[in-house]
C-alpha cells in the first residue's frame, strides 16, 4: 500500500501544477479580449482614424508580397503603408513593387546603413516614422495612429478596423496583438506553441492588461500606437539600442502611466516567423535573453521550470500511472489501490486540457498536445543555451547585424 501511495505522488503533482495553469488560462480567455471582439465592435461602429503602417523589412522577398496583399485588402481603407527596406541584399524591393501594383497608398523607402548605437530594426522603424511625417507635410492630413508590423505577417481583412475599434473603446495608447503562428515546418508544430507559452508564463496577458502596475508586454509583430503619445514619449529613438524593442516600448509606456493593451489575435494575425530550425533557435534565444533582461540566472531558472513542468512531471506521472496499473492485485487494501490507479490516470486531465488549448490556439489538431514533452524539452534547451551564450558573450545576429550582449547579475 505504501508503494501505491508513493507512486501516486508524481501524478498528483502533475495534476496540481496543471490545474493552476488551466485556471489561469481560462481566466485569461475570460478577461482578455481578442481581435475578433474588436471586429464585432468595428462592424457596429466603424473607426474613422487615419493610420500609417510602418514595415521594417530585411531580406523578406519570400513573404512581403503576402503582407502587401493583406494590407491592400483591409476593410479600413484610410491608411498609408511605408515599407522600410533595411539593408536588403535580395530582390525584396522588386517583389514589393510588383505586389503594390501602383497602389498610391504605399511608399517604399530603401535604407543602406545602420548607425552605431542603434539596433537595425529599431532604426528602420524610426526612419519609417520620419517618412510618415513627410507624408503629413505633403498632404496636410495627420495620422491618428502608427502601426508597426513585421513583413512576415498576414492580416485578416478586418484586422486593422478591429484593433482600431479596440483601441478606441479601451482608450489605449498602445495596443499589441499576439499572432497565430504558421504550422508548415515541424518545429512550428512541436516547439512553437510551447515557446510562446513560456513567454506568456513570464508575461501573463492578464497582468499586461491591468490598469495599475501592469507587467508591461507588447509583441513587435503588431504594435498600434496613438501617434501623439508615441511622439511624446520619444518613439523608437528612445529605445534605440533595444534588441526587443516591443518590451522596451511597453515598459516605457507603462512607466509613464500610458494605457497599454495586449490581446490575442484569434487567427486574425498570422505569421511565418522562421523558415528553418537554426533560425528558430536563434530568434527565440534573442527573445528570451531580452525578456529576461539579459540575466543568465533567470534564463537558467526558466529552463529548469520548463523542463520540470513540461517534461519531468508528465513523463514521471505516466510512468507511475503505468506501474500502479501493473501492480499485482492483493486482497488487503484492494479498494484503496484501485482508487490510486483511477486518481493517477485522472491526474492527466488538467495537463491534457492545457496542452490541447495551447495547440488549438496555434490552429493545430488536438492530438499535437501529446507532443508537449518533446516541445518543452526543445524550449528548455533553447533557454539553457541562451543562458550559456549570454554568459560567454556569443554574438547574436539579427536582421543582418551582429550584437554582443553584456550579461547582468
Amino acid at each position: 500500500m505504501l508503494l501505491a501511495l508513493a507512486l501516486l505522488l508524481p501524478p498528483l503533482a502533475l495534476a496540481a501544477y496543471w490545474s493552476v495553469a488551466l485556471a489561469q488560462i481560462l481566466r485569461t480567455f475570460r478577461d482578455v479580449p481578442t481581435a475578433r471582439d474588436g471586429a464585432r465592435l468595428a462592424r457596429t461602429s466603424p473607426p474613422t482614424a487615419r493610420v500609417a503602417i510602418i514595415v521594417p523589412a530585411h531580406n523578406e522577398r519570400a513573404v512581403i508580397a503576402r503582407l502587401i496583399a493583406s494590407i491592400r485588402a483591409q476593410t479600413h481603407a484610410d491608411l498609408h503603408a511605408i515599407l522600410v527596406l533595411d539593408r536588403c541584399t535580395d530582390d525584396t524591393a522588386a517583389v514589393a513593387r510588383d505586389a503594390i501594383a501602383g497602389d498610391p497608398r504605399f511608399t517604399i523607402l530603401e535604407n543602406g546603413s545602420c548607425p552605431d548605437g542603434w539596433a537595425g530594426k529599431v532604426h528602420a522603424a524610426h526612419l519609417g516614422r520620419a517618412e510618415a511625417a513627410r507624408i503629413i507635410t505633403r498632404d496636410g492630413r495627420p495620422f491618428d495612429f502608427l502601426l508597426f508590423t513585421d513583413a512576415d505577417n498576414e492580416f485578416d481583412p478586418e484586422l486593422l478596423a478591429a484593433t482600431l475599434a479596440l483601441a478606441r473603446e479601451r482608450r489605449l495608447a498602445l495596443l499589441s496583438l499576439l499572432s497565430t503562428p504558421a504550422r508548415t515546418h515541424w518545429f512550428e508544430k512541436i516547439a512553437q506553441p510551447w515557446a510562446g507559452l513560456e513567454l506568456m508564463r513570464q508575461y501573463p496577458l492578464r497582468r499586461a492588461n491591468l490598469p495599475d502596475n501592469p507587467r508591461a508586454f507588447a509583441n513587435g509583430q503588431y504594435m498600434l500606437f496613438r501617434a501623439d503619445r508615441y511622439d511624446t514619449l520619444g518613439g523608437h529613438e528612445a529605445v534605440r539600442e533595444a534588441l526587443l524593442e516591443d518590451l522596451a516600448l511597453a515598459r516605457r509606456f507603462a512607466e509613464h502611466k500610458e494605457p497599454v493593451g495586449a490581446f490575442l489575435s484569434a487567427g486574425m494575425l498570422r505569421v511565418a516567423m522562421y523558415d528553418a530550425w537554426p533560425a528558430f533557435q536563434s530568434g527565440w534565444k534573442r527573445i528570451y535573453i531580452e525578456s529576461a533582461r539579459r540575466k543568465p540566472a533567470r534564463l537558467r531558472r526558466a529552463a529548469l521550470h520548463t523542463l520540470a513542468a513540461g517534461v519531468l512531471l508528465p513523463v514521471a506521472g505516466l510512468a507511475c500511472a503505468i506501474l500502479l496499473t501493473l501492480l499485482p492485485p492483493t486482497e488487503a487494501a484492494a479498494a484503496l489501490r484501485t482508487s490510486a490507479r483511477v486518481l493517477a490516470w485522472l491526474a492527466f486531465v488538467p495537463w491534457l486540457a492545457c496542452a490541447t488549448i495551447v495547440v488549438r490556439q496555434s490552429r493545430l489538431p488536438a492530438p499535437w498536445a501529446l507532443a508537449h514533452p518533446i516541445g518543452a524539452w526543445l524550449v528548455a534547451r533553447i533557454l539553457a543555451r541562451a543562458a550559456r551564450d549570454l554568459r560567454r558573450r556569443v554574438p547574436i545576429r539579427w536582421a543582418g547585424k551582429d550584437y554582443v550582449l553584456e550579461p547582468r547579475d
